[in-house]
Order: structure tokens, then sequence, then C-alpha cells
């Protein structure tokens, strides 16, 4: 009963809003695709569209379909399925995947062309270990952690840079949510939550390709010979950010009534993968369905894959885990670990 996108990751409402929504629709398949399927739904898939306050501000212009009478019911919104995961392990696996891997690719694999663009690689010797390089020339996720964490107690105290720079920009009456802030500047006693855009707020202008952003010049100015230029800058800046769930969502339950936004942990789906999908199911209105035959063949599109239907067998799943665990035994203190303080 459900027809989904072409591909995963379209990215319309972040990146393409500029485009005709045909554009957009042309992802999807035809009216005669459906009638022909007797399918009942449709969707799409782009993790880049949580963080960010334009994206719900554009879906609810542009997807909200009134009734005879020029009226919007909460039937006439699309239903919003937000996958969200534990911060701690989403920022170990952002850290490892954005910082400490493309890092070590340009130590163990460096050009001319990488070191004119970082001169400082020029200091560091060839031909070492991974395990050597990421001892002496990588920060580590305690670092980082830390570094980013003294940044948001300031950005994101009461009255702070990111409160207020996001009325400037989002509550002005030409801005996208002045309806939202003018209401709020109406209660006397409002208890909720300053809408708070911490991602755009908090972290800085880039400053040079020695010291990125402002955040990590102590780390830098102690450690001169460790990288932290990498090209996912804007995701390594965020890595504990990121995982702040609650300031995205609230951005979300201002333009959706609380009732069209779902949120679900990667974590029910991996462990409790048949119930979890049975959830999804009704909260969309499907008929029952039975996904073990599906949810046993193992995890689909892990990684990269931009399709649907790329099976990753739970004994691939465990083989892997296995090999990790091997990984990390054979290299005893080299994996992303936090200390129990900053946990």
């Amino acid at each position: 009963e459900v027809l989904p996108a072409f591909e995963k990751q379209i990215d319309y409402f972040k990146y393409y809003s500029f485009l005709p929504m045909d554009w957009y629709l042309s992802h999807f398949p035809p009216v005669e695709t459906f009638l022909g399927r007797g399918a009942l739904l449709t969707g799409e898939s782009s993790p880049s569209y949580l963080p960010y306050p334009k994206v719900p501000h554009l879906i609810h212009e542009r997807m909200r379909v009134n009734d005879s009478n020029n009226i919007v019911s909460l039937n006439n919104f699309p239903a919003i399925i937000a996958l969200v995961r534990d911060p701690i392990s989403r920022a170990k696996s952002s850290f490892e995947y954005n910082y400490a891997q493309p890092a070590l690719e340009w130590l163990v694999n460096r050009t001319a062309r990488i070191e004119s663009l970082h001169p400082m690689l020029k200091r560091i010797p060839y031909g070492k270990s991974e395990s050597y390089y990421r001892e002496n020339h990588l920060f580590s996720f305690d670092e980082f952690v830390r570094a980013e964490l003294d940044v948001l107690r300031d950005c994101l105290k009461p009255g702070g840079l990111a409160e207020l720079k996001s009325r400037e920009k989002y509550g002005p009456p030409d801005g996208m949510f002045a309806d939202v802030f003018a209401l709020r500047d109406t209660m006397k006693e409002d208890a909720s939550f300053p809408l708070i855009n911490a991602d755009e707020f908090c972290y800085g202008e880039r400053i040079n390709s020695t010291i990125p952003l402002a955040q990590w010049e102590d780390i830098v100015q102690q450690y001169p010979d460790k990288i932290i230029d990498v090209y996912s800058i804007q995701l390594v800046r965020s890595i504990i950010g990121r995982g702040l769930y609650v300031l995205f969502l609230d951005w979300w339950y201002q333009r959706f009534p609380q009732e069209n936004v779902y949120v679900i942990c990667t974590e029910d789906l991996r462990d409790h993968p048949d119930e979890t999908m049975s959830k999804i199911s009704s909260y969309l209105g499907l008929p029952e369905f039975d996904f073990t035959n599906v949810t046993n063949k193992g995890m689909y599109n892990v990684g990269f894959h931009t399709g649907y239907d790329t099976v990753t067998s739970w004994e691939e799943i465990q083989e892997k885990s296995m090999e990790d665990a091997d990984d990390k035994i054979s290299n005893i203190g080299y994996e992303v670990e936090l200390s129990e303080e900053l946990e």
C-alpha cells in the first residue's frame, strides 16, 4: 500500500526549495502507478530536514491542503516521522565518520594538493600506522566534546546568543515564524522553551584553516600538530548539538500538530523491528501487516544506499560487529571513548 519516492535523500526542502514543486513531485510515482497498484501512501526520507527551521515552514506552506471551505484540518498535513538516535552514540559515530576517518585518509594517502591546502601536514611524518596518527595527530572525542560544551553552555543560556539571533532572524514581521513569536509575546506567562536554532547561531563563522572555528582555538594552540580542518566541518563542529533533538523538534511542533509528528528511535528499529514497524504502520493509518518476513532478512539500506531494497543480513551485521570488536581489542585506546565525567 506504500509507494515511496524513487530514491532517498531528495533534500528538496533544504537544498533545492528554489526549484518548483513539480521538480520535487517528479521524484514520486505518477498517479497512474498509484491507481494501478492500489497504493495508499507515498513519502520520502531526507535526514537533512530535521535541524533546520525553514524546512517545516516550507513543508507546511507548500504541502498543506485546504478543504472546500478553505480550512486546513489535521488530516490535510503530511505525516512527519522523526528518526532519532541515542545522542552519545550518535555523537561518537559522527566523530568517527566525519572527523577521524577523513583525517586518517588525509594522513595515510596524502597528496601534494592536500598538503598545499593544509601546510601543517608537512610537519607530520609519512608512512606511520593509523594508531600512531590517532594517538599523535588526531584530537580525541573528549577534547571535541569539552570544546563544544563550553560553546553551548554560553550560547544556550537564557537570553543567550542562540535565543537572540533566532528571534532576530525568524521573529520579525517578515520572518518565517513571525506568527509564532508574535503569539508568544502576547502570552504573559509563556512556560514554553524559547525557539532556538543552535546549529545556525552557536558555532560562529569560519576563521582560517589553522583554527577553523573559535570553539577550537584553545585546543589547536595547545596541540598545533593535530589535524582539525576536515571537509565536513559543519558536522564536526556540532557532534553534541546535533543530538539536542528537542531544539529541532520544537520548530516542527510550531507548524504541525503534535499528532502529526511521530518520533522513533533507531535503537527500537534495530532491537524490536517488528513491533516498531507495526507502530509506524498504525500511525500512518495503514492496514495491519506482519513484518516478520521482511525484518527477518536483516537491516535495509545500511550506510549510503539510496534505494530501499538493499538488505544487509543479520549474519553480516553480526560479523561486522565482531570485526569491530576485534579491531578495538587489537587497538586498545584508539576506539571512540567518552570519559565518565562527560558522559
